[in-house]
């Protein structure tokens, strides 16, 4: 989506990014379209669906990338032979379909554990509308920012963060970031104190990141 992409410069890693809309005005069409372009980037993608059901989702990409109607799919309309070779093409995708996660803590689990099964660089989450994370006395409108600002800080938490995203914070680069990545592989961390068994980061580093990184939500 060139124009969207020049409004919004594109997805960055580290970036939430979120799309509302009215109810019918496509919202799940450019969720997909997103998330069928980063795979076929080679980024490893991650598609959550609260709303449909995965078959349905897989239907939807199948129609981008073939132009099989998800109904001819689904009542069995299209030759073996034609469905086989529109499939071929998408089991290459580094694209995984999961489906779940309605409460907030069951939603950013799914998501810890496809990075660590999948090394998930892109993250879509169809719908947020659906998540829920209610507190007693809480409006609808503050529940689903406490969902936003978890999401966020999912994103740069320092056992989760993609590389790119750490490259971009203060003092970092890309040999550190690399170091970071490769640190967090053989132990998580506990704190971004810990930082310090990273080597190349001193105490300087670490107080300069004060307020850009987090580890399981302890800044």
């Amino acid at each position: 989506l060139p124009t969207l992409d020049n409004c919004i410069g594109g997805l960055a890693p580290g970036n939430l990014v979120i799309l509302g809309a009215r109810t019918g005005a496509g919202k799940t069409t450019v969720a997909t379209d997103w998330s069928l372009s980063a795979a076929k980037a080679g980024r490893s993608t991650v598609y959550i669906a609260l709303e449909q059901p995965r078959i349905e989702i897989f239907l939807s990409l199948l129609q981008k990338t073939s132009g099989i109607l998800p109904a001819e799919a689904r009542e069995g309309l299209v030759d073996p032979d034609t469905l086989n070779r529109a499939l071929e093409p998408m089991k290459s995708l580094p694209l995984v379909i999961e489906s779940g996660g309605f409460t907030l803590r069951r939603l950013t689990t799914l998501i810890r554990r496809a990075h660590l099964v999948h090394r998930s660089e892109v993250v879509v989450v169809d719908y947020l509308q659906l998540t829920s994370n209610r507190l007693h006395g809480q409006t609808r409108a503050t529940e689903l920012a406490g969902v936003s600002a978890e999401l966020k800080r999912l994103a740069l938490d320092l056992n989760h963060a993609d590389p790119r995203a750490l490259e971009v914070l203060p003092r970092i680069g890309p040999s550190r970031a690399a170091a970071i990545v490769r640190a967090r592989e053989e132990a998580e961390f506990a704190s971004v104190e810990e930082l310090a068994r990273v080597r190349g980061i001193g105490p300087k580093t670490i107080e300069g990141l004060a307020g850009w990184v987090e580890v399981g939500g302890a800044r």
